[in-house]
């Protein structure tokens, strides 16, 4: 596999912009390709899929109620990909990461659908935020959650594979518990698509948000 290694400091923006316009072709690309499986179109794949015929996904994929969810440079990738394709209803960005799009901040104006940013607290800067703060808006919902006592790596597995000296070795200890992070992170997602897709929500993702709201702050303060 290709691997560039980019250096920070001048040049590096620019870079990261290119990287996340492809990741958003990619993720265009793959509903695409959803779509395609749904209405039945008839399409060859190099691995053998007798297991699990392509012809089973016909009419079986709710293609009404498309949402996209990234960490780091994913969350960007979600703003990009929901400024080209009106196809993704909402989007969650989980401690998303600014820099691919600092310096095209005028595509913000493009993302009309709602989404939700779920920062970790030790991850984000104060330039960071700046720019985040740009996708605020008064006419769509944009729901911006600091989770406090956290770091960058609670919203992935790595805190769950390894024990505490680890964790402290790889920057994934966080004073607020990890379970409790994830757990934060999963049902505040529930919470907020389920609105915007019109699906039930069960009450006790609401009962456990309101349990934390100690850990919780809401919007940007701080830039």
């Amino acid at each position: 596999m290709l691997f560039r290694k980019v250096k920070s400091g001048k040049g590096e923006c620019a870079i990261r912009n290119q990287q996340v316009h492809q990741r958003a072709k990619e993720c265009i690309a793959v509903l695409n390709l959803l779509t395609a499986l749904h209405v039945g179109q008839p399409m060859e794949n190099v691995m053998d899929t007798s297991h699990l015929p392509l012809n089973s996904f016909h009419n079986t994929l709710d293609m009404d109620r498309v949402t996209i969810a990234g960490h780091s440079f994913g969350g960007a990738t979600v703003i990009t990909t929901m400024a080209i394709d009106k196809r993704f209803k909402a989007g969650v960005g989980l401690d998303t990461w600014m820099l691919p799009l600092r310096e095209e901040t005028s595509i913000f104006q493009k993302v009309n659908q709602p989404m939700l940013f779920i920062n970790m607290e030790k991850f984000q800067t104060k330039g960071n935020l700046r720019v985040m703060k740009q996708m605020e808006s008064t006419e769509m919902d944009r729901l911006i959650i600091t989770l406090k006592g956290t770091v960058h790596l609670n919203q992935c597995d790595v805190p769950f594979l390894c024990d505490k000296t680890m964790r402290k070795l790889f920057g994934a200890h966080s004073q607020l518990d990890r379970f409790t992070a994830m757990n934060l992170t999963t049902n505040l997602s529930n919470i907020f698509l389920n609105n915007h897709l019109e699906i039930p929500t069960d009450v006790k993702h609401a009962e456990y948000i309101q349990q934390h709201q100690g850990v919780l702050k809401e919007g940007i303060t701080c830039v």
